[in-house]
């Protein structure tokens, strides 16, 4: 039996293009569809079956560009089904054309699911006039609003909306994907925007053609999948709709139609029943919302017990690598598995997933069973420390894709899913009893022997390896392959998954990370090129990881967040010239070429310290940060209120994974080259560098995150950061740095009526973003001065470390008086006055004060109307120390 009969093909095909027309007809220069040189007069004579016709006129007319589109293309559909002449006039072409018009049971399906995908109700639908005379053809003109203007939970219903997206194609860059004000729109927004479009469709229409036409994919999950990936390039900037509020891309409307038509046919052809009546019925629960969550994230990455630097970060790389993929490994051999497509998958980000199913007997039968095999696989692979949670009990029906009953049935989900998280292992229940089904007593026998664990993990038995400088070292064989694959990580830009394994060369090489049991296994493959995995038997799909091209195919690009740190050819020298100085064995720095990946002691590395002068090179630190959005369930759940649909669901999600995902690594790449990404995705982010370097970027990529989100004070993100020595254990300072993270959103400071979360935890105090300005108008002032301590006495400022450490100490006193109102505390605004005026202020022979300006700044400190001041000043006194301590290593 094949993979997907012929008309499940036509229908996602025809699903997934209806208003591709949209696009085209934007792009057209002949507004009118009689005079437009890019409609043949087939395809305008054909106006009366493809368009409805009311009150004297043919209303939406963009069919007649998707008709034209599918006729252009013929070959290429044709070739895609087995026997194209047998779907009659269920055709791809007539099933996205028509189904405003539809004269077949398969056309109403279209339109149902174009319908539920909106989110509207079918009779309101049916009296919408043709967009053109509803909007004087301002369609042209109108352009997407971001959706994150659209969220609204402290503030009332948004009414004057100001941002905007220009018209450009999807690329992970500021320029490209952040909102601007009309002032930054190009052309201005009340302009015409045919030329912009005309130059977006011209490059799509031509990679289509180029990626698409010229070599035939090798399964139809692929397809889909690469169709998506194109779509979401082009369209994810161009109003789905323009007669309501634009805040839904084109994209997420397409791919949800397509979902939704998905179930619509597995579940009618599962009932025998494809009449009109029965699939226009908005009544009956055709559908189920499978949710899936990872449990046990950070303690699988950092759950590590040796310090070899250089092993650690590929470790680490690799374990993130792996985490961030078992949810698409998951959602590809569930969808894969019941013969569906990755347009099913509504949300997949920050270890959560989405799907939306057919409501079969045979669906809920197989999440059972596989259920409980992922479940037995995590026991088994983890030993229950990490764990897939599953929850299928959400079904819908039709009425329920109308914006407040849609909400409410996600509300559920997420309900059931944090209850399936406190049952781990719940699927045990209905199992017999295993005499040897205890798996740590299994891995114990395996250990009994010799007892040498895994110099790794500490968990497994470990067999003697070489790995490069280090001889015979013990690492069991998971953690073997997780750090050769932290290796290829750095060199491969092509993925798949293939249901067998997949070497990296024809010949042989290495094989990717297996993933599940026996029954469902899938494999994960690293490949320089497409060819070296384009004929293998087992191929299910295949992604892209940068910009490449493949000659002949379009590959989906996946966007993974795997910034790593890499020696510039002009940072060699200074580097190679340090650790000759300091290290005795030469193969320790033999690593240190162009393009090799940094180490955590190379970016903890001082930037002082690899030149002569190391008196004041500061400390050899590394800084852990970890971020998430705040209230990221509300915001799905009441965010957008009534107007809440399938597909402003899937364009916010889809935008706040393209954030974390893609515009992430580019910001790192650009601006903050040494740090690590640990992991990072859907809505958080954990990162690993120089201490200083952390500090710098936690309140920049807040900034970039508040212009991503259009400056709305109800979408904003918290952050927690640790520092800690290079050598010191990660996974301590990954609980530290999870854990300052929970105080940034719950510690209640005193100048507060209650938690307001949007805070830095940094120095072991929740820092407002706000305030961030003045923190570091004080870093500067005190760097300044402690780094000219080398200078001619005469210019030396009188401020030294030993007044820092004494500034400390008022502060302490303050926060006595501030917090507890002990009047004791005053104490401090005396004592800081005498000791500025003692050891600070410089004066000549005349009692003129030389350092007016660096004294009345200090006295600030000491204003008793202004005194809040006291409460940070202890961030940027230790940013200073930290910053001119002493050269000796740490």
């Amino acid at each position: 039996m094949k993979k997907y009969d012929d008309t499940f093909k036509s229908v996602i095909l025809g699903a997934l293009l209806h208003d591709i027309g949209k696009f085209w007809q934007r792009a057209d220069g002949e507004i009118n569809y009689q005079k437009s040189s890019e409609l043949s007069s087939q395809t305008r004579n054909n106006i009366g079956n493809i368009c409805p016709f009311r009150n004297d006129n043919y209303s939406h007319k963009h069919a007649l560009w998707t008709n034209e589109f599918f006729e252009r293309h013929e070959s290429f559909f044709r070739n895609l089904i087995d026997d194209y002449a047998s779907l009659g006039n269920d055709n791809p072409a007539n099933l996205a054309s028509y189904h405003h018009n539809p004269s077949t049971a398969l056309q109403t399906l279209i339109q149902q699911a174009d319908w539920l995908s909106s989110g509207v109700d079918r009779i309101k639908t049916k009296d919408i006039e043709d967009e053109e005379k509803i909007t004087g053809y301002r369609f042209r003109k109108v352009r997407l609003q971001s959706i994150f203007e659209s969220i609204a939970l402290t503030r009332k219903n948004v009414v004057d909306r100001r941002y905007y997206y220009n018209i450009a194609s999807f690329q992970p860059d500021e320029k490209f994907i952040f909102p601007v004000t009309k002032e930054g729109l190009n052309p201005p927004l009340t302009e015409d925007l045919h030329e912009q479009y005309a130059l977006l469709w011209n490059t799509f229409k031509e990679e289509f053609e180029k990626g698409f036409t010229q070599k035939k994919y090798p399964n139809f999950y692929q397809l889909v999948d690469g169709l998506l990936s194109l779509l979401e390039k082009y369209t994810w900037c161009i109003a789905s709709s323009t007669s309501d509020v634009p805040d839904i891309s084109l994209y997420d409307h397409l791919r949800t139609t397509a979902g939704i038509a998905a179930c619509l046919y597995e579940y009618h052809k599962n009932q025998g029943d494809f009449a009109k009546e029965s699939i226009k019925n908005e009544s009956s629960e055709k559908f189920l919302l499978l949710g899936g969550d990872l449990s046990g994230i950070q303690k699988y990455i950092f759950d590590l017990v040796h310090t070899n630097l250089k092993r650690v970060s590929k470790t680490l790389r690799a374990r993130s690598f792996y985490l961030s993929m078992l949810p698409k490994i998951i959602v590809t051999r569930i969808l894969y598995d019941n013969d569906l497509t990755p347009a099913n998958n509504l949300m997949e980000t920050g270890g959560r997933f989405i799907l939306l199913l057919p409501n079969t007997e045979k669906i809920k039968t197989y999440l059972k069973e596989f259920n409980n095999s992922i479940g037995e696989w995590c026991l088994n692979e983890f030993y229950g420390e990490l764990t897939v949670n599953l929850d299928w009990d959400v079904t819908l029906s039709g009425g329920d894709f109308k914006n407040q009953r849609f909400r409410e049935k996600l509300e559920r989900l997420n309900h059931y899913i944090e209850i399936k998280k406190l049952q781990k292992f719940g699927f045990k229940r209905e199992m017999p009893w295993e005499d040897n089904g205890f798996v740590v007593g299994l891995e114990y026998e395996k250990i009994a022997g010799d007892g040498e664990l895994c110099a790794t993990c500490g968990k497994r038995r470990g067999e003697k390896r070489d790995w490069e400088d280090e001889k015979e070292v013990r690492i069991c064989s998971s953690c073997w392959r997780q750090a050769e694959i932290g290796q290829e990580l750095t060199r491969g830009n092509i993925l798949s998954i293939t249901l067998s394994p997949a070497t990296s060369k024809p010949g042989g090489g290495k094989p990717g990370f297996e993933f599940l049991d026996d029954k469902h296994r899938l494999y994960l493959n690293l490949h320089k090129q497409y060819q070296e995995v384009e004929n293998h038997p087992g191929l299910v799909t295949c992604y892209r990881l940068d910009e490449s091209e493949t000659p002949g195919i379009f590959l989906p690009r996946s966007f993974i967040a795997n910034h790593v740190p890499r020696f510039n050819p002009d940072e060699i020298g200074r580097y190679k010239a340090y650790y000759q100085k300091t290290s005795k064995k030469p193969e320790e720095y033999e690593y240190i070429k162009p393009g090799a990946i940094k180490t955590f002691n190379d970016i903890a590395m001082p930037e002082n310290k690899l030149s002569d002068d190391v008196s004041n090179a500061g400390v050899h630190y590394l800084a852990i940060i970890k971020a998430d959005v705040d209230n990221l369930g509300l915001i799905f759940s009441a965010g957008l209120g009534k107007n809440l649909s399938i597909s402003r669901y899937a364009t916010l999600s889809r935008m706040m994974n393209a954030f974390f995902c893609g515009y992430l690594d580019t910001f790192l790449a650009q601006d903050f080259r040494n740090i690590y990404t640990v992991y990072a995705g859907g809505d958080d982010l954990f990162l690993i560098g120089n201490w200083k370097d952390i500090i710098d970027f936690a309140p920049r990529f807040n900034a970039k995150f508040r212009a991503y989100s259009c400056n709305n004070v109800d979408v904003h993100l918290s952050a927690g950061i640790e520092i800690i020595k290079p050598r010191s254990p990660i996974r301590k300072g990954a609980e530290r740095a999870e854990s300052n993270l929970d105080d940034a959103k719950t510690c209640k400071r005193k100048d507060e009526k209650h938690s307001s979360k949007n805070k830095l935890y940094l120095f072991r105090y929740p820092l407002q973003w706000e305030e961030w300005d003045s923190v570091v108008d004080w870093m500067q002032f005190f760097d300044r001065r402690l780094s000219r301590e080398s200078e001619d006495r005469e210019e030396k400022s009188k401020i030294n470390a030993a007044f820092l450490y004494r500034l400390l100490l008022y502060r302490s006193m303050a926060l006595r008086h501030l917090d507890a109102e002990e009047v004791e505390g005053l104490l401090y605004l005396s004592l800081l006055s005498y000791d500025i005026a003692r050891n600070i202020e410089k004066r000549d022979r005349n009692g003129q004060l030389l350092n007016k300006e660096e004294v009345e700044k200090l006295r600030t400190l000491i204003d008793i109307k202004d005194n809040e001041k006291m409460r940070t000043i202890h961030i940027p006194i230790f940013y200073t120390l930290y910053k001119n301590r002493g050269g000796r290593d740490e």
